[in-house]
Protein backbone atom coordinates (compact mmCIF):
# COMPACT_ATOMS: atom_id res chain seq x y z
CA UNK A 1 0.00 0.00 0.00
CA UNK A 2 1.19 3.33 -1.14
CA UNK A 3 2.15 6.12 1.84
CA UNK A 4 -0.26 8.27 0.11
CA UNK A 5 -3.31 5.62 0.09
CA UNK A 6 -2.18 5.17 3.73
CA UNK A 7 -2.32 8.57 4.94
CA UNK A 8 -5.65 9.06 3.10
CA UNK A 9 -7.28 6.17 4.48
CA UNK A 10 -5.97 6.99 8.42
CA UNK A 11 -7.36 10.81 7.44
CA UNK A 12 -10.55 9.56 6.46
CA UNK A 13 -10.64 7.45 9.53
CA UNK A 14 -9.71 10.50 11.25
CA UNK A 15 -11.78 12.99 9.97
CA UNK A 16 -15.43 11.74 12.18
CA UNK A 17 -13.47 12.07 15.29
CA UNK A 18 -12.11 15.81 14.58
CA UNK A 19 -15.90 16.31 13.88
CA UNK A 20 -16.84 15.45 16.96
CA UNK A 21 -13.74 17.04 18.59
CA UNK A 22 -15.37 20.09 16.92
CA UNK A 23 -18.91 19.58 17.87
CA UNK A 24 -18.10 18.89 21.47
CA UNK A 25 -15.82 22.32 21.89
CA UNK A 26 -19.21 23.96 20.25
CA UNK A 27 -21.48 22.29 22.61
CA UNK A 28 -19.22 23.30 25.55
CA UNK A 29 -19.31 26.82 24.69
CA UNK A 30 -23.32 27.64 24.04
CA UNK A 31 -24.38 30.13 26.88
CA UNK A 32 -20.60 31.57 27.43
CA UNK A 33 -19.89 35.13 25.88
CA UNK A 34 -17.29 32.84 23.69
CA UNK A 35 -20.34 31.44 21.36
CA UNK A 36 -21.05 33.16 17.98
CA UNK A 37 -24.01 32.32 15.87
CA UNK A 38 -21.94 30.65 13.13
CA UNK A 39 -21.72 27.87 16.05
CA UNK A 40 -25.12 27.05 14.72
CA UNK A 41 -24.29 26.04 11.28
CA UNK A 42 -21.74 24.15 12.43
CA UNK A 43 -23.97 22.08 14.69
CA UNK A 44 -26.45 22.47 11.71
CA UNK A 45 -23.65 20.53 9.12
CA UNK A 46 -23.31 18.10 11.68
CA UNK A 47 -26.49 17.16 13.16
CA UNK A 48 -26.04 13.41 13.55
CA UNK A 49 -22.98 14.08 15.82
CA UNK A 50 -24.20 17.14 17.34
CA UNK A 51 -27.99 15.96 19.04
CA UNK A 52 -27.43 13.23 21.44
CA UNK A 53 -24.24 15.48 23.10
CA UNK A 54 -26.62 18.54 23.47
CA UNK A 55 -29.29 16.27 24.93
CA UNK A 56 -26.70 14.84 27.37
CA UNK A 57 -25.38 18.39 28.49
CA UNK A 58 -28.71 19.83 28.65
CA UNK A 59 -29.41 16.34 30.93
CA UNK A 60 -26.61 17.10 32.98
CA UNK A 61 -27.52 20.41 34.40
CA UNK A 62 -29.58 21.44 37.12
CA UNK A 63 -32.87 22.90 36.67
CA UNK A 64 -33.44 26.85 36.90
CA UNK A 65 -35.42 28.04 39.84
CA UNK A 66 -38.87 28.64 38.77
CA UNK A 67 -40.01 32.19 38.47
CA UNK A 68 -38.62 35.33 36.82
CA UNK A 69 -35.00 36.02 35.72
CA UNK A 70 -34.01 39.51 34.19
CA UNK A 71 -35.86 42.45 34.41
CA UNK A 72 -36.72 44.79 37.21
CA UNK A 73 -38.27 42.48 39.25
CA UNK A 74 -36.39 39.47 38.47
CA UNK A 75 -33.70 37.65 39.88
CA UNK A 76 -30.27 38.37 37.74
CA UNK A 77 -29.27 35.85 34.45
CA UNK A 78 -26.13 33.45 35.31
CA UNK A 79 -24.32 31.01 33.30
CA UNK A 80 -27.07 28.52 33.91
CA UNK A 81 -30.14 30.47 32.56
CA UNK A 82 -27.86 31.08 29.13
CA UNK A 83 -26.55 27.90 28.87
CA UNK A 84 -29.97 26.11 29.66
CA UNK A 85 -31.43 28.17 26.76
CA UNK A 86 -28.90 28.23 24.55
CA UNK A 87 -29.07 24.03 24.71
CA UNK A 88 -32.43 24.27 24.06
CA UNK A 89 -32.35 26.87 21.23
CA UNK A 90 -29.95 24.34 19.16
CA UNK A 91 -32.06 21.31 19.80
CA UNK A 92 -35.06 23.45 18.00
CA UNK A 93 -33.25 24.70 15.65
CA UNK A 94 -31.56 21.12 14.32
CA UNK A 95 -34.39 19.20 14.88
CA UNK A 96 -37.65 21.67 13.69
CA UNK A 97 -39.32 20.19 16.99
CA UNK A 98 -40.03 21.35 20.71
CA UNK A 99 -40.99 19.67 23.69
CA UNK A 100 -43.38 20.65 26.26
CA UNK A 101 -44.37 19.51 29.37
CA UNK A 102 -47.00 18.76 31.86
CA UNK A 103 -47.72 21.09 34.81
CA UNK A 104 -50.66 20.91 37.28
CA UNK A 105 -52.85 23.70 38.46
CA UNK A 106 -51.33 23.56 42.02
CA UNK A 107 -48.02 23.98 40.71
CA UNK A 108 -48.78 26.57 38.00
CA UNK A 109 -50.70 28.24 41.41
CA UNK A 110 -47.49 27.88 43.60
CA UNK A 111 -45.09 29.75 41.25
CA UNK A 112 -43.99 33.34 41.92
CA UNK A 113 -46.13 36.14 41.03
CA UNK A 114 -44.87 39.54 40.00
CA UNK A 115 -46.81 42.69 40.52
CA UNK A 116 -46.27 45.09 38.30
CA UNK A 117 -45.09 49.31 39.29
CA UNK A 118 -47.86 51.58 38.69
CA UNK A 119 -47.17 53.04 35.03
CA UNK A 120 -44.70 50.65 34.46
CA UNK A 121 -45.83 48.84 31.76
CA UNK A 122 -46.16 45.43 31.55
CA UNK A 123 -43.83 42.81 32.63
CA UNK A 124 -43.32 38.81 31.94
CA UNK A 125 -45.46 35.97 33.48
CA UNK A 126 -46.08 32.94 34.62
CA UNK A 127 -48.77 33.09 31.62
CA UNK A 128 -46.00 33.08 29.30
CA UNK A 129 -45.48 28.98 29.97
CA UNK A 130 -48.96 27.78 29.52
CA UNK A 131 -50.21 30.27 26.24
CA UNK A 132 -51.40 28.74 23.52
CA UNK A 133 -50.99 25.17 24.54
CA UNK A 134 -53.11 22.81 25.48
CA UNK A 135 -54.33 22.79 28.99
CA UNK A 136 -51.83 20.95 31.44
CA UNK A 137 -48.69 21.31 29.34
CA UNK A 138 -45.98 24.03 29.63
CA UNK A 139 -42.96 25.84 28.25
CA UNK A 140 -39.38 25.14 29.72
CA UNK A 141 -39.29 28.76 30.07
CA UNK A 142 -41.00 31.90 28.29
CA UNK A 143 -38.76 34.27 27.01
CA UNK A 144 -39.79 38.04 26.20
CA UNK A 145 -36.52 39.24 24.00
CA UNK A 146 -37.70 42.86 23.86
CA UNK A 147 -37.27 43.24 27.73
CA UNK A 148 -34.47 40.39 28.39
CA UNK A 149 -36.53 38.18 30.61
CA UNK A 150 -37.66 34.64 31.11
CA UNK A 151 -39.92 32.87 33.43
CA UNK A 152 -38.79 29.57 34.10
CA UNK A 153 -41.64 26.48 34.39
CA UNK A 154 -41.53 23.92 37.62
CA UNK A 155 -38.28 21.95 38.16
CA UNK A 156 -40.45 18.58 37.61
CA UNK A 157 -41.62 20.16 34.36
CA UNK A 158 -38.43 21.47 33.43
CA UNK A 159 -37.10 17.64 34.27
CA UNK A 160 -39.46 16.09 31.93
CA UNK A 161 -39.30 18.08 29.43
CA UNK A 162 -35.48 17.22 29.22
CA UNK A 163 -36.86 13.24 29.65
CA UNK A 164 -38.47 13.99 26.81
CA UNK A 165 -35.85 15.40 24.66
CA UNK A 166 -33.54 12.50 24.91
CA UNK A 167 -36.41 10.31 24.08
CA UNK A 168 -36.97 12.60 21.04
CA UNK A 169 -33.34 12.40 19.87
CA UNK A 170 -32.71 8.60 20.66
CA UNK A 171 -35.44 8.01 18.05
CA UNK A 172 -35.05 11.22 15.30
CA UNK A 173 -33.95 9.74 12.30
CA UNK A 174 -31.38 13.02 11.50
CA UNK A 175 -30.62 11.65 7.99
CA UNK A 176 -34.06 11.39 6.66
CA UNK A 177 -36.02 13.50 8.71
CA UNK A 178 -34.21 16.79 7.68
CA UNK A 179 -36.56 19.77 7.51
CA UNK A 180 -36.05 22.06 4.42
CA UNK A 181 -36.82 24.92 6.77
CA UNK A 182 -34.81 25.64 9.93
CA UNK A 183 -36.11 26.88 13.07
CA UNK A 184 -34.96 30.38 12.67
CA UNK A 185 -32.04 30.17 15.94
CA UNK A 186 -33.19 34.22 16.49
CA UNK A 187 -36.52 33.01 17.94
CA UNK A 188 -35.72 32.82 21.42
CA UNK A 189 -39.48 31.99 23.20
CA UNK A 190 -38.88 28.73 25.65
Amino acid sequence: MSLLLAAGLLAGFAAPQRETVDVSAIIARLGTSASVSGDYDVLDRHRCVALPLIVEALVQLPAVSPGKVGGDLGRPENWLTHRTGDLLRSLRILTDHDEFGPISKSEYARLPVYREKPGGGTILKRDSLIQHLPAGRSRYYGYWLSHGTSFYAPIRTQRLIRKQWKIFVANFQCHSNLSKRRWDPSFFNG
